[in-house]
Parts: structure tokens; sequence; C-alpha cells
């Protein structure tokens, strides 16, 4: 169970970038993480609305 959790928190690290960070200071990189987060979903929720309608 636990190598499922492992994985999918890996991917998630590569999906929004947090393999490097752009600040030093601690409170910064919880800042970033946060923003990427924060981000992140605001990006799922956007494309669970999308509807794509096919014209033939």
């Amino acid at each position: 169970m636990r190598w499922g959790i492992e994985t999918s928190f890996r991917a998630l690290k590569y999906t929004i970038g947090l393999t490097n960070f752009h600040a030093r200071k601690r409170e910064f990189v919880t800042q970033e993480i946060f923003a990427r987060m924060i981000m992140y979903n605001f990006v799922e929720i956007m494309t669970s609305h999308i509807v794509i309608s096919h014209r033939c």
C-alpha cells in the first residue's frame, strides 16, 4: 500500500516541478510549495470543467 502512495508523491513532485527550488530560506521554500500546489489544484479544477465537443 505504501509503495503506491510513494509513487504518487513522486509523480506529483515532478508534475509541479518541486525538484528544484528558487528560494533558499525555509519560509520561502514553503511559500513556493504552497504556491505551486494552489496553481496545480486550480488548473486541475479548470481542466475538469472543460467540455470538448466534436463537430463533424
